[in-house]
Protein backbone atom coordinates (compact mmCIF):
# COMPACT_ATOMS: atom_id res chain seq x y z
CA UNK A 1 0.00 0.00 0.00
CA UNK A 2 1.78 3.07 -1.46
CA UNK A 3 2.25 6.16 1.40
CA UNK A 4 -0.57 8.14 -0.40
CA UNK A 5 -2.98 5.72 0.26
CA UNK A 6 -2.27 5.14 3.80
CA UNK A 7 -2.26 8.96 4.77
CA UNK A 8 -5.89 8.91 2.58
CA UNK A 9 -7.42 6.14 4.58
CA UNK A 10 -5.95 7.81 8.07
CA UNK A 11 -7.38 11.60 7.15
CA UNK A 12 -10.84 9.63 6.30
CA UNK A 13 -10.64 8.02 9.27
CA UNK A 14 -9.93 10.97 11.77
CA UNK A 15 -12.81 12.84 10.11
CA UNK A 16 -15.32 10.25 10.57
CA UNK A 17 -14.28 9.71 14.30
CA UNK A 18 -13.94 13.56 14.75
CA UNK A 19 -17.35 13.75 13.86
CA UNK A 20 -18.68 11.54 16.31
CA UNK A 21 -16.57 12.79 18.99
CA UNK A 22 -18.27 16.03 18.29
CA UNK A 23 -22.27 14.90 18.44
CA UNK A 24 -20.94 13.48 21.73
CA UNK A 25 -19.23 16.78 23.36
CA UNK A 26 -22.08 19.27 24.53
CA UNK A 27 -20.20 22.15 24.94
CA UNK A 28 -21.51 25.43 23.25
CA UNK A 29 -24.63 26.41 21.95
CA UNK A 30 -27.65 23.88 20.55
CA UNK A 31 -30.69 24.56 18.66
CA UNK A 32 -33.80 22.29 19.48
CA UNK A 33 -37.18 22.52 17.45
CA UNK A 34 -39.90 20.72 18.80
CA UNK A 35 -42.62 19.40 16.68
CA UNK A 36 -46.07 18.17 16.84
CA UNK A 37 -47.06 15.22 15.89
CA UNK A 38 -47.85 16.28 12.38
CA UNK A 39 -43.72 17.06 12.41
CA UNK A 40 -44.68 21.21 12.38
CA UNK A 41 -42.38 23.10 14.02
CA UNK A 42 -44.00 24.83 17.28
CA UNK A 43 -41.01 25.61 19.70
CA UNK A 44 -37.28 26.44 19.21
CA UNK A 45 -35.13 27.13 21.94
CA UNK A 46 -31.50 27.93 21.76
CA UNK A 47 -29.30 26.15 25.16
CA UNK A 48 -26.23 25.12 26.51
CA UNK A 49 -25.81 22.11 28.42
CA UNK A 50 -24.25 22.72 31.89
CA UNK A 51 -22.40 20.64 33.98
CA UNK A 52 -24.43 21.61 37.19
CA UNK A 53 -26.34 19.71 38.77
CA UNK A 54 -30.40 19.84 38.31
CA UNK A 55 -33.52 18.79 40.79
CA UNK A 56 -35.48 15.31 39.66
CA UNK A 57 -38.18 13.85 41.03
CA UNK A 58 -36.57 10.82 38.52
CA UNK A 59 -33.44 8.72 39.60
CA UNK A 60 -30.07 9.67 38.16
CA UNK A 61 -27.94 12.27 36.84
CA UNK A 62 -29.79 15.19 35.94
CA UNK A 63 -27.45 18.02 35.06
CA UNK A 64 -28.84 21.94 33.71
CA UNK A 65 -29.99 23.19 30.45
CA UNK A 66 -29.48 26.94 30.20
CA UNK A 67 -32.09 28.97 27.90
CA UNK A 68 -30.48 31.54 25.48
CA UNK A 69 -33.61 32.43 23.51
CA UNK A 70 -37.16 30.96 23.02
CA UNK A 71 -39.72 31.10 20.73
CA UNK A 72 -43.03 29.50 20.22
CA UNK A 73 -46.45 29.58 18.74
CA UNK A 74 -47.88 27.52 21.59
CA UNK A 75 -46.70 28.13 25.13
CA UNK A 76 -48.25 25.32 26.62
CA UNK A 77 -47.02 22.80 23.65
CA UNK A 78 -43.26 22.27 25.37
CA UNK A 79 -42.45 23.85 28.71
CA UNK A 80 -39.46 26.06 27.54
CA UNK A 81 -39.98 28.32 30.51
CA UNK A 82 -39.90 25.86 32.99
CA UNK A 83 -36.40 24.63 34.62
CA UNK A 84 -35.02 21.79 31.93
CA UNK A 85 -32.60 19.24 32.77
CA UNK A 86 -31.00 16.82 30.83
CA UNK A 87 -29.23 13.03 31.28
CA UNK A 88 -27.02 10.98 29.47
CA UNK A 89 -26.76 7.24 29.51
CA UNK A 90 -23.43 6.52 26.47
CA UNK A 91 -24.89 8.27 23.72
CA UNK A 92 -28.50 8.44 24.50
CA UNK A 93 -29.37 12.26 25.48
CA UNK A 94 -32.99 12.88 27.56
CA UNK A 95 -33.77 16.43 27.99
CA UNK A 96 -37.23 17.93 29.73
CA UNK A 97 -39.07 19.13 32.68
CA UNK A 98 -37.91 16.60 35.61
CA UNK A 99 -38.71 18.52 38.23
CA UNK A 100 -42.48 18.74 38.41
CA UNK A 101 -43.18 15.12 39.73
CA UNK A 102 -45.37 12.89 38.25
CA UNK A 103 -46.22 15.58 35.08
CA UNK A 104 -42.92 14.71 33.18
CA UNK A 105 -42.36 15.82 29.08
CA UNK A 106 -38.96 14.20 27.51
CA UNK A 107 -37.22 14.41 24.57
CA UNK A 108 -34.92 11.60 23.84
CA UNK A 109 -32.49 10.45 20.99
CA UNK A 110 -29.47 9.25 20.07
CA UNK A 111 -25.80 11.53 19.66
CA UNK A 112 -24.51 9.20 17.50
CA UNK A 113 -24.91 11.22 14.95
CA UNK A 114 -26.19 15.22 14.30
CA UNK A 115 -28.62 16.68 14.17
CA UNK A 116 -30.14 14.62 17.15
CA UNK A 117 -33.23 13.19 16.12
CA UNK A 118 -36.21 11.88 18.62
CA UNK A 119 -39.60 12.02 20.07
CA UNK A 120 -41.23 14.02 22.50
CA UNK A 121 -43.39 12.34 25.16
CA UNK A 122 -45.33 13.06 28.13
CA UNK A 123 -46.14 10.91 31.26
CA UNK A 124 -46.39 10.72 34.72
CA UNK A 125 -49.46 8.88 36.93
CA UNK A 126 -51.14 8.04 33.65
CA UNK A 127 -49.76 6.43 30.59
CA UNK A 128 -47.13 7.52 28.51
CA UNK A 129 -48.18 10.65 26.01
CA UNK A 130 -46.74 10.90 22.58
CA UNK A 131 -46.88 14.56 21.85
CA UNK A 132 -44.41 14.98 18.60
CA UNK A 133 -41.17 15.17 17.59
CA UNK A 134 -37.43 17.24 17.90
CA UNK A 135 -34.52 18.14 16.36
CA UNK A 136 -30.93 19.24 18.16
CA UNK A 137 -28.16 20.54 16.42
CA UNK A 138 -25.37 22.68 16.94
CA UNK A 139 -25.94 26.41 16.19
CA UNK A 140 -23.53 27.23 12.96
Amino acid sequence: MSHLVRRSILAAALTFTSHIASAEDLSGLWVLKVENAAHQPVTTLTLRFAKAAASSCLAGTWRRVILQSVATSDEKFFPAREPLSYALDGSKLTLGRNEICDDYVHLSGSLKKLPVRGKYYGFGLRRGKPMGYFSLDRQP
